[in-house]
């Protein structure tokens, strides 16, 4: 599907509509692909048993209000070997998502993750104000951090290349815990090179 930024909410309706047939049939799935630079709010209320990957880039609120499913938004092919680099979506990335999982293969602007309840964010770098106020979820950045990370952040976990410099409201992790989480960053880290292609991931993991 070739979409234009007058596509807004992609995926919002088809969600309405699909959430009772998945009740229906629990192992029901719809799996779309797209391409081109993809309006505001790209894949809204995405649900469990949808997966919806875009090869471009994405305007502001993809992600909003995922409760499941998957979304993957794939670098242009003329910039892959630098996405982490390269924008491809804009603010508030998964605002409000409280399931499901993001892979985004570059970099995302400001209040990614903001109000996150729950689910899993993977980009490859992030404006001012990541997962400000999250309550749960798990974040992943595999690129440079704005300002104020975690501000009013109460719960969830982040992973973050090197020690960028953190809210008060956030912790570095102890020895310990980041021995035990070793198996859940090496996982993410997979799904998301396998999802995107991710140059970053790989370089990562070897």
């Amino acid at each position: 599907v070739q979409l234009c930024t007058q596509d807004r909410t992609f995926g919002g309706r088809l969600a309405g509509l699909f959430a009772p047939k998945r009740r229906e049939n629990p192992d029901a799935r719809i799996v779309l692909e797209s391409k081109g630079n993809a309006g505001q709010s790209f894949g809204f209320c995405t649900t469990e048993g949808m997966s919806l990957k875009h090869t471009g880039v994405v305007q502001d609120g993809c992600g909003k209000s995922t409760t499941g499913g998957e979304l993957v938004v794939v670098c242009p092919p003329d910039l892959h070997a630098n996405a982490h680099e390269n924008t491809v979506a804009g603010n508030v990335v998964g605002y409000g998502a409280s399931g499901g999982r993001i892979f985004i293969n570059g970099r995302v602007g400001h209040r990614c993750g903001i109000l996150l309840k729950g689910g899993t964010i993977v980009v490859e770098g992030l404006g001012d104000f990541g997962f400000e106020y999250m309550t749960d979820g798990t974040g992943m950045i595999l690129g440079t951090v704005g300002r104020s990370l975690g501000v009013g952040a109460s719960a969830g976990v982040l992973f973050a290349l090197g020690e960028p410099k953190v809210n008060e409201a956030l912790r570095y992790a102890t020895p310990e815990e980041r021995t035990a989480y070793e198996s859940v960053i090496l996982e993410l880290l997979r799904d998301h090179a396998e999802r995107t292609r991710s140059v970053r991931a790989a370089a990562v993991l070897q």
